[in-house]
């Protein structure tokens, strides 16, 4: 049980952080920043994957059996289907629509929070 919880703890942010989407998503509200440009909430969608990015690779890199390569593609991989989970969920809500390219800004916002992610260890890395 303790390696089980040892396993899954670093995942708690990001499921927190998961459900805090899913319930904005639930919500037919209007977020309150009017922002210009017909597309202008496809930045929100990737600033708000981007921290889901981010605090999935946190959790993933606590997973030290795998290599880097695989590690971004659970990264990716977990964020694509949670936005799209995300946008059929929508669909189920009255007032809300799913759109792929919101679909779109969630794996771009992904693939930026785990960039973000990685910066540090870029500069750490000892010249070889």
């Amino acid at each position: 049980m303790k390696k089980f919880l040892k396993s899954v703890f670093p995942f708690l942010p990001a499921a927190l952080y998961y459900g805090l989407i899913f319930y904005v998503s639930s919500r037919n509200v209007e977020f309150p920043l009017s922002l210009p440009g017909r597309h202008a909430d496809k930045a929100l969608h990737i600033l708000e994957f981007a921290v889901l990015g981010w605090l999935l690779a946190f959790g993933f890199s606590r997973i030290k059996s795998l290599s880097p390569r695989n590690r971004a593609a659970a990264v990716l991989l977990t964020g694509a289907v949670l936005g799209i989970l995300d946008e059929v969920h929508q669909s189920f809500v009255p007032g809300r629509h799913p759109d792929l390219w919101d679909i779109a800004a969630d794996i771009v916002g992904i693939a930026f929070g785990y960039w973000v992610y990685r910066i540090p260890a870029r500069f750490s890395r000892k010249p070889s």
